[in-house]
């Protein structure tokens, strides 16, 4: 049974649903449509966190973006907070410095001409012309632990949270 309170009055929600229940066609496209919901986020944070709105994603993006909704669905749990075995980065710092790693490792496969397959699918075989996944995402971990890197992301952190402070009304 699950509580909420409100205005000071605590409101019980006892349990519609148990484990093996058959659920009708409403139901489950209301639980399929939360499962997307929160997979959208999942790869506008992990795969567009350098896009603004406005913006359109390559195809390398758009590719990425599939294989990482496809995995996601097929690991999805509700109840779960993340996919399996995935780390959360809480350090606003080591966020933005992933986010800069990935876009400057994406940049670097697409401009070298070399893989004109872009980056492989996670735990797929890497095809000729591909650039293979775990390479990408061993090059995204050592980029974001560059100085320099760090450095940026600090900066950008910084500057992230003064504009807020400034945004501030007294009222």
């Amino acid at each position: 049974m699950a509580t909420f309170t409100s205005y000071g009055a605590t409101i019980n929600v006892p349990d519609k649903y148990a484990e093996g229940q058959t659920i009708n066609a409403k139901e489950a496209a209301a639980l399929n449509a939360r499962m997307a919901e929160f997979i959208s986020h999942r790869i506008r944070a992990s795969v567009f966190p350098d896009l603004n709105k406005g913006d359109v994603a390559d195809e390398t993006l758009v590719r990425e973006a599939q294989a990482r909704a496809d995995e996601l669905v097929q690991s999805f749990e509700f109840g779960a907070e993340r996919a399996p075995g995935e780390a959360r980065v809480v350090d606003p710092v080591e966020k933005e410095a992933l986010a800069l790693a990935r876009k400057k490792v994406r940049v670097a496969v697409e401009k070298s001409g070399q893989y004109p397959g872009g980056i492989s699918k996670k735990g797929e075989e890497v095809v000729e012309g591909q650039y293979s996944y775990d390479r990408y995402l061993d090059k995204v971990a050592e980029y974001a632990k560059d100085p320099r890197v760090l450095a940026k992301a600090k900066q950008i952190v910084k500057a992230r949270n003064a504009s807020s402070e400034e945004d501030v009304v007294d009222l």
